[in-house]
């Protein structure tokens, strides 16, 4: 059974009625005052984003790795943010490394995930 709340972020700016789930429901604890919906805080934390956020980074292969990351936190049963931060998988995309040596140097990435995700990273950005 869905449920309703109103949001009164920038994509209903005139307060409509969203649908949220149960989850969403009981995560807000039942207050159903006016909130923004998951949507319009996405939007919000864009539009705070840093000028130079995106500056080099390919965003095809951005959407690629997200998708390689997810693939490798359900192999691990764990969240995807475990396995690589978004910062992190930016930074591959904006350098496209080729080597263990240039991946260690982007950020989030030690000499543990470079011995464990090196090799695995470089595959598949021989893929794409």
């Amino acid at each position: 059974m869905g449920f309703t709340k109103i949001c009164t972020g920038v994509q209903h700016p005139e307060g409509e009625q969203v649908d949220i789930t149960a989850f969403g429901r009981d995560r807000s604890r039942g207050d159903m005052r006016d909130t923004k919906c998951r949507d319009c805080r996405r939007l919000d934390a864009e539009a705070n984003l840093p000028d130079d956020y995106w500056d080099g980074v390919d965003r095809d292969h951005f959407t690629r790795l997200l998708a390689f990351r997810t693939e490798l936190a359900h192999a691990q049963n764990v969240p995807p943010y475990v396995i690589l931060h978004n910062r992190t998988l930016r930074d591959l995309a904006r350098a496209h490394p080729t080597t263990l040596d240039e991946i260690r140097d982007c950020h989030g990435i030690g000499d543990h995930k470079r011995e464990t995700l090196g090799p695995a990273i470089l595959d598949f950005l021989k893929t794409i």
